[in-house]
């Protein structure tokens, strides 16, 4: 099964996965320990430099281990994206956290954009986890985006979860394994 979280740029998809998935430090103990699957992948972590992003890294769900991925300006090696420029080492780590991933654990993607639905930047690795039906994954994809995503995986069950006041629940659910 895929879920699929969708909000606007800056609604707050990334910090409601890292909630739902690791727990609100705020809220007490992160709830990650009490779930019965585990949970593998990485959320992309915004970095400011200033008013506007500079880039994004990638934290790893497993072992908290952080990677930059995208930046404004970086290396000359790197393919663009939009403003960003991907990071070699960042793309080379996020392949490798979707290939290590386990049938038996909750893949979390975030997020899945333009560079993947053209099939480059983490696709190939990603899209082997997508088209095994016997595994769950959820990915974070951007409301303008969503539509192409479904279009990939006619056949397949997707459902769709719009970032609002139901989605906590509702991924909450998901993550527990119910």
């Amino acid at each position: 099964m895929i879920i699929v979280l969708t909000g606007d740029i800056g609604s707050g998809k990334t910090t409601l996965i890292k909630d739902v998935c690791l727990g609100n430090p705020a809220s007490g103990p992160g709830r990650r320990a009490a779930r019965p699957r585990p949970i593998a992948g990485f959320l992309s972590r915004r970095v400011m430099s200033g008013p506007r992003p500079e880039g994004y890294d990638l934290v790893d769900l497993k072992d908290g281990a952080v990677r930059p991925f995208l930046r404004r300006q970086g290396t000359a090696d790197g393919e663009r994206v939009g403003d960003y420029i991907v990071v070699p080492e960042g793309l080379r780590y996020a392949d490798a956290v979707l290939r290590r991933s386990l049938p038996s654990e909750l893949l979390v993607v975030d997020e899945v954009g333009p560079l993947e639905l053209d099939g480059r930047g983490f696709w190939p690795s990603l899209s082997v986890a997508l088209l095994d039906r016997n595994r769950k994954v959820l990915v974070v994809i951007r409301t303008g985006l969503v539509n192409r995503f479904k279009a990939l995986f006619k056949g397949h069950v997707v459902r769709v979860v719009r970032l609002d006041k139901k989605a906590r629940a509702i991924l909450e659910r998901e993550v527990a394994g119910a």
